[in-house]
């Protein structure tokens, strides 16, 4: 499997155990991901803190 297709799916820790290492072992080789990666799980905490606008 393309470790590039796992950034977003691992970014929310949404890969299993098998994805995950196969993802982590690209990201030791791959600084673009490294830090795309870091982008997105910044982004993605913030969103998860969003409140919907009242009704």
């Amino acid at each position: 499997m393309d470790g590039h297709a796992l950034l977003g799916a691992y970014a929310v820790d949404a890969v299993d155990d098998r994805e995950r290492w196969t993802f982590e072992r690209h990201l030791g080789t791959c600084d673009a991901c490294w830090d795309e990666v870091a982008s997105l799980i910044v982004t993605s905490r913030g969103l998860a803190t969003v409140r919907p606008p009242a009704s």
